[in-house]
């Protein structure tokens, strides 16, 4: 049960503070700040990983005024530079971050919305970080209307020190045959994926790294942003409004930039390499 999991998380927390935790997601983001690589956003601009330390640091002190370390916080926007702000900001925070699916066009978004609202329920009614479209569309929802919803460009404040925690996230199911589940991710779990990811594709900071999945797939978050910040590559991110649009973006962008390591489930090249031809014809 989601209520379990959060306490679960809890104690997870204190037993690895107890212990002392031996590195961090943030740790991870500091290493990568003294290098002079970061992340291009496609149509956007670029945020090195030294300046995106800053933002989080401020965003994440103005959070810290608010809500006590261990208060888990949703994550409603799209790939760009809010979301990532946000992410590594609530972990600056001392908050736990969970990165929620965007409201899909033509979905039923009464289910979502209900969702939406069950985790938030379930995650300490936990509040809700979303770009000022989606934060429209939940204020006006009766389902989430009553959910407390922050507008991330409202968050600043002088930067403070972070707040030492063990938990690095919180999945969510995605609630289709059931509640939504929460499972818990502690820092040294997400980073030793990323590690792992790193040795079995020999990955080097000279690698680029260029990918559409969305945040919320731990695709997008934990296989794509954390692994490529943790080994200080240099990555290209694009909204996946961007990829259904065009698939073939995703590849011309990804030769555009060099990259050399290219992200995305089996489906994506496929419709990827279909517009390429299309566009060729």
């Amino acid at each position: 049960e989601p209520r379990r999991t959060i306490e679960a998380a809890s104690r997870i927390r204190v037993a690895m503070l107890s212990r002392g935790m031996t590195r961090s997601i943030l740790d991870a983001l500091d290493a990568a700040a003294r290098t002079s690589r970061g992340i291009h956003f496609v149509g956007e601009s670029r945020l090195s990983y030294a300046d995106l330390r800053q933002a989080a640091a401020r965003m994440g002190s103005a959070l810290a005024e608010r809500y006590a370390v261990g208060r888990p916080v949703l994550i409603v926007m799209p790939n760009g530079a809010p979301a990532v702000t946000a992410f590594f900001a609530a972990l600056h925070a001392g908050l736990v971050p969970s990165v929620m699916p965007l409201p899909r066009p033509f979905a039923d978004l009464t289910r979502t919305f209900e969702g939406l609202a069950k985790v938030s329920r379930h995650a300490d009614h936990a509040p809700v970080l979303a770009s000022p479209a989606v934060r429209d569309m939940l204020a006006k929802a009766p389902e989430t209307a009553h959910l407390e919803l922050l507008d991330p460009s409202t968050l600043d404040a002088a930067p403070t020190a972070p707040r030492p925690h063990g938990i690095g996230l919180i999945q969510f199911t995605s609630g289709s045959l059931g509640d939504p589940k929460g499972v818990v991710l502690t820092q040294d779990a997400v980073l030793g994926n990323g590690e792992a990811i790193a040795r079995a594709l020999d990955a080097t900071p000279q690698d680029i790294g260029c990918a559409w999945v969305p945040l919320a797939h731990d695709m997008g978050l934990v296989g794509t942003l954390v692994f490529l910040m943790a080994e200080t590559c240099d990555q290209v991110l694009m909204t996946t409004e961007q990829f259904a649009r065009d698939p073939g973006q995703w590849l011309r962008v990804a030769a555009e930039q060099r990259a050399t390591l290219v992200t995305g489930p089996p489906f994506s090249y496929e419709l990827a390499a279909r517009r390429l031809l299309r566009d060729a014809e």
